[in-house]
């Protein structure tokens, strides 16, 4: 136990100190678009350091910093996507968007994100089947207890029935269905090897759900 204290005293001495990746020396060297994000992203970068434990040092690569790391992430996206429904409500109010459009292209990119940044980062260190496994059980999470959580609390804790306007939802469902299959379609193209062309043509299919959206929205 006396070695591994001193092993991990080592480690952290090789590290920058814990709060060095907020002072400007951080990025004093690096090029101006640097400078600019530092300075963007400064004051959500400065919560994110004193809330959320960084488990690349020693003093927190032990279970209860994994765990730490883990709940104060889901609450900073738990604040992060109600202020987004928040104010992606009042912004379709302003510019008089229907709330099934802001639903599909504002609140579902905005709340997918995270979905997003995990899957680059699997797919980067060569995990691809994790990254697609990690896009269908977000989306399967999303369905089943995103909608079904909500709903059983409004009818349990508040006794009220929400209602659905089904009309709205159709078209989005054949959407769905249709993009899976699109999906299976261009991974079996590719001998189901995630590349660049898969890339362009997931890309594609998602600016023309927009360009739908859009239009089917307005209508």
């Amino acid at each position: 136990p006396v070695q591994d204290k001193e092993e991990e005293e080592e480690e952290e001495e090789e590290q920058p100190p814990y709060f060095e990746c907020l002072t400007w020396a951080s990025v004093a060297d690096e090029a101006l678009t640097s400078k600019v994000w530092f300075v963007f992203t400064y004051p959500i970068s400065v919560i994110f350091r004193l809330t959320v434990p960084d488990c690349n040092y020693p003093r927190f690569s032990g279970p209860a910093g994994y765990v730490t790391a883990f709940l104060m992430s889901i609450v900073h996206i738990a604040l992060a996507s109600h202020y987004l429904v928040d104010s992606a409500t009042k912004f379709g109010c302003i510019v008089h968007m229907p709330h099934a459009l802001m639903g599909l292209t504002i609140v579902a990119a905005g709340t997918s994100v995270p979905d997003a940044i995990s899957s680059v980062v699997v797919a980067k260190s060569g995990e691809g089947d994790m990254a697609v496994s990690n896009a269908i059980g977000s989306n399967v999470f999303d369905i089943l207890l995103g909608l079904g959580l909500p709903y059983f609390v409004s009818n349990v804790g508040k006794g009220v029935v929400p209602t659905v306007e089904v009309e709205e939802l159709i078209p989005s469902i054949a959407i769905l269905y249709g993009i899976l299959a699109a999906v299976v379609g261009i991974l079996w193209w590719s001998n189901w090897m995630l590349n660049p062309k898969v890339g362009m043509s997931l890309f594609g299919l998602y600016f023309l759900y927009v360009i739908f959206a859009y239009i089917h929205g307005l209508n």
